[in-house]
């Protein structure tokens, strides 16, 4: 109970156990029943951490036992499919968390790609107003230019008539 070495040993062993399959698990209880009495109890350290080790393998020795118990019997095949059920459940749950997670962080890495979209697209908006102001500047400056040329080319055709005109009345 409160040997610091039985402790220590027990923490080990539970964090070991949480990597053994259940044929070695069963090993490791034929061969030294002490050894599971420290994984299975449960102590207030790592509380929520051994709390989930210790269901874990208290689960898998128990599959393991109704299936010894229940072989070759009609309930075999009840128990069978109330298990399969359990797991089937279990990894349905574990999938559709996983299905969730991967389905935000698609959304996250869309709403970021669309970010970047956006804003090239402001930048290729900006770019083209100013290249479109730009043409229509200088379009308006080369019209503006040939009205004035013509307008000064009018006025000095008027300017010459009438001094031609001054010239032939004198």
């Amino acid at each position: 109970g409160s040997d610091p070495a039985k402790a220590g040993l027990g923490h080990c062993l539970s964090t070991v156990a949480l990597f053994l399959s259940v044929p070695e698990l069963l090993e490791v209880r034929a061969s030294n029943r002490e050894a599971v009495q420290l994984v299975m109890q449960r102590r207030s350290a790592d509380a929520e951490q051994l709390c989930w080790a210790h269901d874990v393998i208290r689960t898998r020795l128990w599959m393991h036992r109704i299936a010894d118990v229940t072989a070759g019997t009609k309930d075999e095949s009840v128990f069978e499919t109330r298990l399969r059920s359990l797991a089937d459940e279990a990894l349905r749950t574990r999938m559709a968390t996983e299905m969730q997670d991967a389905l935000l962080q698609m959304e996250e890495q869309v709403r970021a790609f669309q970010g970047v979209v956006d804003q090239r697209l402001q930048d290729q908006e900006r770019s083209m107003k100013h290249m479109v102001e730009e043409r229509v500047q200088q379009e308006l400056e080369t019209l503006l230019r040939s009205e004035l040329m013509r307008a000064q080319a009018a006025m000095e055709e008027r300017v010459r008539q009438r001094v031609c005109v001054i010239f032939r009345q004198e």
